[in-house]
């Protein structure tokens, strides 16, 4: 009887010290940060959300793998090329409980602020919950807020994102190639 009596006092400790770090740790391991042309190299903060930077040069070759695909004439490549943003782009992905969402990007290369974008209104794209091992993970809305950078970028720099109605920031230094 005790020994039954420990093992499913065991049993229960491991459950409890799974559901705690289910629901205390699972954001550090759901976001990311990466750049395509360029490196991150120091994040502060959490916004809790996903941010990539994609290059001039990253976005051209993406767009020169797409026209061959898609077999486009020589005129609407340079056509398509030539509206693309010099300095690339900050690609941010957030994931709320509530249904209402406020975020500003702010890229500075020192004082100077190279890119602003404001985003805010009501989320529309919902993710289930789900259960995995018998633990239910709660689902979230989703959302999307992309910064262009209109002059081309050579130095490093520095992207802000502001959660404006939790009111909390992520600052992210990042290195272009």
């Amino acid at each position: 009887m005790l020994k039954q009596y420990c093992k499913n006092m065991l049993v229960y400790g491991l459950l409890i010290t799974i559901i705690f770090l289910q629901y205390a740790c699972a954001g550090s391991f759901r976001h990311f940060y990466k750049a395509c042309g360029g490196q991150i190299t120091k994040v502060e903060g959490d916004t809790r959300g996903n941010m990539e930077y994609i290059s001039y040069k990253c976005l051209v070759d993406k767009k020169r793998e797409h026209a061959e695909i898609e077999m486009w004439s020589k005129a609407k490549l340079e056509a398509e090329i030539s509206m693309l943003p010099k300095g690339g782009m900050i690609v941010y992905q957030y994931g709320t409980y509530i249904t209402s969402y406020s975020y500003e990007i702010i890229v500075k290369q020192g004082d100077e602020v190279i890119g602003r974008h404001v985003d805010s209104g009501v989320v529309s794209h919902y993710s289930g919950g789900s259960v995995y091992g018998g633990i239910y993970t709660p689902g979230s809305y989703r959302g999307v807020v992309i910064c262009y950078i209109d002059k081309p970028v050579t130095k490093p720099f520095t992207v802000h994102i502001i959660n404006k109605i939790e009111h909390c920031r992520t600052d992210v230094s990042v290195i272009p190639d």
